[in-house]
């Protein structure tokens, strides 16, 4: 008997006088089930359209790290699986994201940050150009990359095996982040692997780099704001739409439950645990004041949601019906 596909087929069958029990039922819906599963992945993209602005969103993998002291560093192991207990999530790891957003602004085709690239490829990480054309662009089509800050799972992706690999773009990069990353101080402080990471995927693009500080229209409609701590000049950008801006908060906000529940607890990737806190606050206040829509790089994808403020703490809110 060949394989019913649908409810519908099915129905149509039963109608007809060659009802099927319920037992056989089942067994052809999980065949069909089985057989679609087997076929089908979910794509690792998401698109939405925010006012008259094209947002694309890209995951380029997924990491899974121990709990503590990834988060909580300041806190009791303890303490930690509480928060993450109470809000229904596993509590011996912690899993992130890393969401990579293209975003159309007039003819420029902007992409923030680019993922951690060949490094990650051995981990099932650095995704980024492999889901490029599945969401209709190629690495030919990027004419902006706009840099948040040095660390490697946001310039891994500039270059892979000695060449840029977005051959039509230009870059926007931190001034206050790049002088650090390439100074003494740095060389001898406590992450030199990420200023080699720097001299081999950031500064060989220096022809086409255009240095920035916070407070600059860097692109018309788009705007870089201050806010270091996580690294010494890590920068956030404003997006302009029809309805209003939009943030890109890179690695200010690490975790859609531990950044916005406890902004005061220290994590192991803030360079300066006390002006991260200092800065995450900030930032989420004056969003959750301004009801302005954000991307976070290490949600779930697609890492577009709101602050909500939830006693002297916030709440990540991510988006549903807001945009198209």
């Amino acid at each position: 008997m060949p394989l019913i596909t649908s409810r519908r087929n099915l129905f149509k069958l039963t109608a007809g006088g060659a009802a099927l029990s319920t037992l056989q039922a089942s067994q052809v819906f999980a065949q069909t089930a089985a057989s679609s599963s087997e076929k089908t992945e979910a794509p690792r993209w998401r698109r939405s359209m925010v006012g008259d602005t094209k947002f694309t969103f890209i995951s380029d993998g997924i990491g899974q790290y121990d709990l503590h002291p990834t988060f909580g560093k300041d806190q009791t192991v303890e303490a930690t699986r509480a928060v993450a207990a109470a809000n229904f999530l596993p509590t011996d790891k912690v899993t992130m994201n890393l969401n990579i957003p293209i975003v159309e602004i007039g003819t420029e085709t902007v992409m923030f940050d680019t993922g951690i690239g060949e490094f990650g490829h051995q981990n099932g990480r650095g995704l980024l150009v492999n889901e490029l054309e599945g969401a209709g662009y190629s690495v030919n089509d990027i004419t902006v990359v706009a840099l948040s800050h040095m660390h490697l799972d946001h310039i891994g992706g500039l270059i892979l095996k000695g060449r840029p690999v977005f051959p039509n773009a230009r870059y926007l990069v931190g001034k206050v982040e790049y002088d650090y990353w390439t100074s003494d101080a740095a060389k001898s402080g406590p992450r030199p692997e990420t200023v080699e990471f720097v001299a081999k995927y950031v500064t060989p693009l220096l022809d086409r780099i255009t240095f920035i500080e916070g407070g600059q229209e860097v692109l018309r409609g788009v705007r870089a704001v201050d806010t270091f701590g996580h690294s010494p000049g890590h920068l956030i950008y404003e997006v302009d739409t029809s309805v209003g801006p939009v943030a890109i908060t890179a690695d200010i906000l690490l975790h859609h439950v531990f950044a916005f529940k406890k902004p005061d607890w220290t994590n192991v990737y803030d360079g300066n645990p006390v002006q991260a806190a200092e800065t995450r606050r900030r930032l989420l206040a004056d969003m959750a004041d301004r009801r302005m829509p954000f991307l976070a790089y290490h949600v779930p994808l697609p890492g577009l949601g709101f602050v909500e403020r939830d006693g002297d703490a916030y709440r990540y809110v991510p988006a549903s019906y807001q945009f198209g």
